[in-house]
């Protein structure tokens, strides 16, 4: 829980969370998807998202 709040609690820290999320579940997806992992066998995951909501909206706020 101490990890976590201090995630929480930290934006820039916050996003590189976020980021090296993205990227384990693209690019090494064994490391969620193991047998220590009974949730993920009974489920479809999404593929991740290029980028986060916060990139998306930091590029497209000005758009019309």
């Amino acid at each position: 829980m101490q990890g976590m709040a201090t995630t929480l609690s930290s934006p820039g820290l916050y996003h590189l969370a976020g980021k090296a999320g993205r990227w384990v579940i693209k690019h090494a997806p064994f490391a969620v998807n193991n047998k220590m992992n009974p949730w993920y066998k009974q489920r479809d995951m999404p593929e991740p998202p290029a980028q986060s909501f916060g990139e998306w909206y930091a590029d497209n706020k000005h758009k019309p």
